[in-house]
């Protein structure tokens, strides 16, 4: 991976990240506008971010809440 995706790929990580600091549920919708990842990509990218520990979050697929 290059640098330039390595640091974009890390920007999107602190800014999810620093939404759990601030909120208690958020759903897919609003860590996609506040995160600026797309919107096929916010499970799948939560769910990478907490298998690497990265993130301690819960997610709920029925209500696409994290």
């Amino acid at each position: 991976m290059g640098l330039a995706k390595t640091v974009y790929k890390r920007v999107k990580q602190s800014k999810v990240k620093g939404l759990g600091d601030v909120y208690i549920t958020l759903g897919f919708d609003e860590i996609k506008e506040k995160s600026g990842l797309k919107s096929d990509d916010v499970e799948q990218f939560i769910r990478v971010m907490i298998s690497k520990g990265h993130l301690r979050a819960k997610i709920d697929a029925e209500t696409r809440t994290v």
